[in-house]
């Protein structure tokens, strides 16, 4: 079938091919009849189609060049949809444009999508097809986005009464539409945010009620809106993203194509190397996009596709950013690398064990609020990453930092996979936690030491006045597990609650200001566990996994304490050791993940100098 529909392109200049649809008065709309033709992207006039592909498995057929050709239900739906009465409708459609079957040609043309997107007269959002109170739903998003304020200072600001008004006027009725709508595959894709981002204009089509997207995505990311729609971290940081790309003042992130595929994290692809190849047309500057031995290349190794990546970022932007987070990931060898193959969570996700004490500014407090002050963080005293990536093991990099202690003694942990149950029993594990490392503190003289532990199960998060663990948590229970009762009392459950619901356990706090507190507590203390250093050099938060003789350690171009484990490669790991690592380490070290220790989020002093006066004294670590 492709040899027959699919002519090569000129490869010489910006060659595109386009689909013309015929009109159905000439045809009729089932099939679809349509014409596929070459063009040069800089010379032809076209509509750009930004949709969800659907089930691969799940086909029909158009005609196309003559012949029977088979699309997705999803994408023959929406041509017929798109297709006009009286005239020839000319769009660009991915799966039909580019040969699917051409890796090569592939390439070529995922590198050129932004300027296709960009050069397009619109680009027509399909989300599928109506609901009886689509129409409704429709009308009603007009007049909350007339309601809202169109300043980019504003845009998730405060509510007006007329907003309110209107949202508790449609309780049961539009409001299940929108509700619906958003939940819808189109919402979760990659491809689909270079794709609005772009356009000069977009509109969005479910059947045919159309209504603009900018309207309705101004609509979602509003304070209020969350009260009444599930809207999920994955797609208010995606519509704000959005929003701010779209604006004359918006800049590359700070880590280019990694910060900006990041913040994505949460799309989702068919092909898993679009995990970053989707952003990569969003990128102003040609200096963001990363080089060396990352490649636009569907036929590279997806592991050494990540190593690229991560290694190019930090050589190039002096961060190890991308290593404080890779522990989040789990599945490949190298622990300092971001894996993009597994699938993040939302936030309050029963799945989502552990939140970062630092993202460096990728998170947005309003669903993360561990980092509401994480920028003030500097454990390296803002120096730069010293790193070397081109070590004969790929899966090894060399980084410089120094020690903090090593762990002689830990706590237990709020096991991560409990905690979607109900919360624990904080009062007795805090109680345990102080004992291990000193307390309790009782009286004036120890009032700092009480105040930082205080401050150590919050991750510094929460400063409401009084700093006293005991008075904001007051719950002793057992843990909910193993208590069936519970769940029988159904009063304990709010079901009637509409909108994002901000916590992941079944048990509510007594009011807002103490369920504000357990948020930030959850968030610090789920998955981690408290340890003791050695020689008094104090305690902290670490992961789960911690155990006696870990080492805590500071790093170079990383804003946080990192926990590290040493991996003996001439013992019976040599089984594993595929890349000689035994002959050319000896031994290398396994990052655990970040550790919150209180008089270490930011370095008291001069490091620079330190380092240079050889106060301090900087190892190199073999990070695998």
């Amino acid at each position: 079938m492709a040899a027959h529909v699919y002519e090569p392109l000129d490869r010489t200049t910006n060659s595109i091919r386009i689909l013309k649809i015929a009109p159905s008065n000439s045809f009729g709309k089932r099939p679809v009849v349509c014409q596929l033709e070459a063009a040069v992207l800089d010379t032809c006039e076209y509509e750009a189609l930004s949709y969800c592909w659907g089930s691969r498995n799940d086909r029909t057929t158009i005609q196309l060049n003559g012949e029977p050709f088979r699309v997705t239900r999803d994408l023959g739906a929406a041509l017929e949809q798109l297709c006009l009465p009286d005239r020839i409708r000319t769009i660009w459609v991915d799966a039909i444009c580019i040969n699917q079957h051409d890796a090569e040609e592939k390439a070529v043309q995922v590198q050129r999508m932004g300027n296709i997107y960009r050069a397009a007269k619109q680009v027509l959002v399909w989300v599928g097809t109506a609901r009886p109170d689509t129409e409704l739903a429709f009308q009603e998003v007009k007049r909350l986005s007339q309601s809202i304020s169109t300043s980019s200072q504003n845009i998730d600001a405060k509510s007006s009464k007329e907003i309110e008004e209107i949202w508790e006027a449609g309780k049961d009725s539009w409001i299940e539409c929108l509700s619906e709508l958003i939940q819808r595959p189109y919402w979760s894709r990659s491809w689909t945010v270079q794709e609005v981002v772009l356009a000069r204009d977009a509109v969005l089509h479910c059947g045919p009620h159309t209504t603009p997207f900018f309207d309705l995505a101004k609509v979602i990311i509003h304070p209020v809106t969350a009260r009444y729609l599930n809207v999920t971290y994955g797609l208010y940081s995606y519509l704000k993203q959005t929003f701010y790309l779209r604006s004359e003042e918006s800049e590359d992130p700070p880590l280019g194509l990694f910060g900006l595929a990041y913040s994505f994290r949460h799309r989702l692809v068919s092909e898993q190397r679009d995990k970053l190849y989707a952003f990569i047309g969003l990128l102003k500057s040609p200096s963001s996009i990363p080089g060396g031995t990352f490649t636009i290349n569907y036929r590279q190794d997806k592991d050494a596709l990540w190593r690229a990546l991560s290694k190019e970022i930090m050589s190039r932007y002096k961060s190890l950013l991308p290593v404080a987070i890779a522990p989040r990931t789990k599945s490949l060898d190298a622990s300092w690398c971001y894996n993009w193959s597994e699938r993040p969570y939302d936030p309050n996700d029963i799945m989502d064990d552990q939140q970062l004490f630092w993202s460096g500014g990728l998170d947005d407090p309003r669903y993360y609020p561990l980092q509401t002050n994480a920028h003030a963080f500097s454990a390296a005293g803002g120096l730069e990453a010293r790193i070397r990536i081109d070590l004969e093991a790929p899966s090894v990099i060399s980084v410089k930092g120094f020690t903090c202690g090593e762990v002689v003694a830990v706590g237990d942990s709020v096991s991560s996979w409990v905690i979607g149950f109900g919360r624990p029993n904080y009062v007795q594990l805090f109680k345990k936690w102080e004992s291990l490392v000193g307390g309790p503190w009782e009286g004036q003289e120890h009032h700092n030491m009480a105040r930082k532990f205080a401050l150590t199960i919050i991750g510094g998060a929460w400063t409401e006045e009084p700093l006293d663990w005991k008075v904001w948590n007051t719950r002793n229970h057992a843990q909910r597990p193993w208590d069936w009762r519970f769940y029988m009392d159904l009063s304990s459950i709010d079901e009637t609650r509409e909108g994002y619901k901000i916590r992941r356990h079944i048990d509510r706090e007594s009011h807002d200001q103490v369920e504000q507190y357990a948020r930030v507590r959850d968030h610090a203390c789920e998955g981690r566990r408290m340890f003791l250093l050695d020689g008094g050099k104090g305690f902290g938060l670490g992961p789960e996994n911690t155990a006696v003789g870990d080492r805590v350690v500071v790093l170079l171009g990383c804003d946080v304490p990192l926990m590290l484990r040493k991996r003996d490669w001439k013992s019976w790991r040599r089984l594993t050791d595929t890349e000689g690592k035994a002959k050319l380490y000896g031994s290398t070290w396994k990052v655990l993940g970040q550790a919150y220790i209180h008089d270490m989020m930011q370095y008291q002093g001069d490091l620079a100098g330190d380092i240079e006066k050889g106060d301090v004294v900087l190892e190199e670590f073999l990070l695998d």
